[in-house]
């Protein structure tokens, strides 16, 4: 008997040994947390790009990053989520361009008015070499990187009246981006520009506080300012963009594989979405006008030649003449 429980014992022992590493090899790998922030409205083509992040990071890496996304300012404003991002409270922040470029001044020369006028010109540079350039001066700088770029329509103007040339324009009380190369561009064209939140866009435009701000078409078809705006001119004055921007010591704290994954799967979002904007802007301008707005096109010319200065300031002074050349005549 006693040496039957001997046995016995032996078994058990032998069995646990071999169990033992299935029941580890169930048990649930840790589990990493991607809070991304966003300006865009819930429901928009912006909005959607972070929906998109949000399945195809949590796809490819088979839900060991969960991905926490929240539009609609409901992690505070631009600037104040880009804090965030910097401080490492929030992971990411999916954002025009312009707004990283104080975490980045070389990036201002995408602020720059008319300076490329293929859109998809933008989402190729930041892929490539150049881009790579870009996001290690946001590390050294900031403490973040450029994760990608998903390509919108180009800006355009809204107003109450109806702007027929860059006369117009003169005193118009415009919101512009709080970020110095906006405010600096409406300046040149006559206006007077005031920052702000776009979370305070609607209301302030509603109040008469602002008479126009600019935007694409699908930022102003998506939060219904054609409610509170009658005219879209269509001065097309900057490339509209969402860039993908993460914590870098988050980033590198994941296990190399969920870095390929959150790579990969913002490469898969960011594309997507290009394709997406690329095919539905005439749609959204016929939506517009069925709203009552009015959709025209200007001579962009005079534009052109009043935001001249805003280059030869910024040139030299946060980018080379030789980056400049390079996008401008990128093809």
């Amino acid at each position: 008997m006693k040496c039957l429980l001997i046995k016995m014992c032996l078994c058990l022992t032998v069995l646990g040994l071999l169990v033992a590493p299935v029941f580890a090899q169930q048990q649930p790998e840790k589990q990493y947390i991607f809070k991304l922030g966003s300006t865009g409205g819930v429901g928009g083509v912006e909005a959607a790009l972070g929906d998109e992040i949000k399945q195809a990071v949590e796809f490819i890496s088979m839900d060991r990053v969960k991905v926490d996304y929240h539009p609609a300012s409901q992690l505070g404003s631009a600037e104040e989520m880009l804090n965030g991002v910097m401080t490492g409270d929030i992971q990411g922040l999916l954002e025009e361009v312009t707004v990283f470029e104080e975490a980045c001044p070389s990036l201002k020369v995408f602020g720059m008015p008319y300076i490329v006028t293929d859109p998809l010109i933008v989402r190729k540079v930041i892929n490539g070499p150049l881009g790579q350039k870009f996001s290690e001066e946001m590390i050294k700088r900031s403490g973040m990187r450029i994760l990608g770029i998903a390509i919108k329509e180009p800006r355009q103007l809204t107003t109450k009246k109806p702007i027929k040339s860059l006369a117009d324009l003169k005193g118009l009380k415009i919101r512009v981006m709080n970020v110095p190369s906006s405010v600096d561009l409406w300046k040149s064209l006559g206006t007077n520009p005031t920052p702000m939140a776009f979370s305070e866009v609607y209301t302030s435009l509603a109040t008469n506080v602002i008479e126009a701000q600019e935007n694409p078409v699908d930022v102003i078809a998506d939060n219904k300012l054609y409610e509170v705006q009658k005219f879209v001119t269509e001065t097309g004055h900057i490339q509209a963009n969402s860039m993908v921007v993460v914590n870098n010591k988050w980033f590198t704290s994941l296990p190399p594989d969920l870095q390929k994954a959150v790579k990969d799967g913002v490469d898969i979002a960011t594309e997507f979405n290009t394709r997406i904007h690329m095919i539905r802007g005439q749609a959204t301008r016929a939506f517009l006008r069925e709203k009552g707005m009015t959709v025209s096109r200007i001579d962009v010319k005079p534009f052109m030649a009043a935001s001249q200065g805003v280059h030869k300031a910024y040139v030299g002074k946060f980018f080379s003449q030789e980056l400049y050349d390079q996008i401008h005549n990128m093809k």
